[in-house]
């Protein structure tokens, strides 16, 4: 018990913990407006630092953009992760499939000027909650500061930060924490 309450307080030191305030807006969603909020192109990709947090491990990661292809006549964007976006207008799809095969468009992510929450769809059929913040602090890539970050915080402890012009910065999933160390749209 006491080598996990080691290993938790150990990990939360390193990395610095980016929050969401619990105070979720009551009022309508103030909504920010960007036209490059997650740009996407063929042959983009993003470099990531990969630290699986269990085992402190570091690697490097590369997602690259691999193809586009149509889905009712929508962009859609296939990156190596095996992830599937679309994007309309600053609003971000994720393509989700059901057990029955069918394919279709999941809100995910978009930009948010208060915090607000709101439900999403994980893996075709189940709902999760998602937390949504604009960032006070600027968040530093490659020696450069990125202001007006949004946070999405999953029900489950996953998070990701999009900064806009960019895409993801970072992200936790499960024991994963990806950092964005270069990119090129």
């Amino acid at each position: 018990m006491n080598l996990l309450l080691l290993s938790i307080l150990s990990i939360t030191l390193l990395f610095p913990i980016r929050n969401c305030s619990d105070k979720v807006s009551k009022s309508p969603v103030s909504v920010l407006q960007s036209n490059s909020f997650f740009p996407i192109e063929k042959n983009s990709f993003w470099v990531y630092e990969k630290t699986k947090l269990e085992t402190k491990i570091q690697t490097i990661d590369t997602v690259r953009v691999l193809e586009i292809s149509s889905l009712n006549n929508e962009n859609v964007y296939h990156l190596s992760t095996g992830e599937k976006y679309l994007l309309r207008g600053d609003s971000v799809y994720q393509i989700q499939r059901q057990r029955s095969g069918y394919s279709f468009p999941a809100l995910q992510f978009y930009p948010v000027a208060d915090s607000l929450q709101f439900r999403f769809l994980l893996g075709g059929d189940a709902f999760g909650t998602r937390k949504a913040c604009l960032l006070k602090d600027s968040i530093e890539v490659n020696k450069n500061f990125i202001k007006n970050c949004c946070k999405f915080e999953d029900f489950n402890g996953n998070y990701f930060i999009i900064a806009p012009g960019i895409g993801f910065v970072e992200k936790k999933i499960g024991t994963t924490v990806l950092k964005l160390l270069n990119y090129k749209i």
